[in-house]
């Protein structure tokens, strides 16, 4: 299994500042078992995670291509913000809109970096 961080996640999570890359590899690697990993929607061959870190203060959003097998971290929000309140399968696309989009672009331009669970 692969984590692809694409740039614009990655200035993201640098916003964010106190999770790093291996928090979210350690708790990417527990699934399906953790309970910090929620499954919210399938979209034919990717599924919708919604994460928990730090304490379930810091929320994230992962497709998980189910083919390959990779992790697409799309956005991090803390659960204090607008987005992070109440994220579930009836408004993720809706507050994620722009997030999905540069994700998507970032992956067409090959501006991502690949790391192995």
């Amino acid at each position: 299994m692969n984590i692809i961080y694409t740039h614009s996640f990655i200035k993201q999570l640098e916003k964010i500042g106190s999770i790093e890359l291996a928090d979210i590899k350690n708790l990417l690697k527990k699934y399906p078992t953790s309970k910090n990993i929620v499954e919210i929607d399938v979209i034919d061959n990717f599924k919708i995670l919604k994460c928990y870190l730090l304490q379930k203060r810091i929320r994230m959003i992962v497709f998980l291509r189910a083919v390959q097998e990779n992790f697409i971290p799309i956005a991090i929000v803390k659960k204090v913000s607008s987005k992070g309140e109440n994220i579930t399968k009836e408004n993720y696309s809706k507050l994620f809109t722009g997030e999905i989009i540069r994700v998507f672009r970032d992956l067409e331009n090959e501006s991502y970096d690949v790391d192995q669970i």
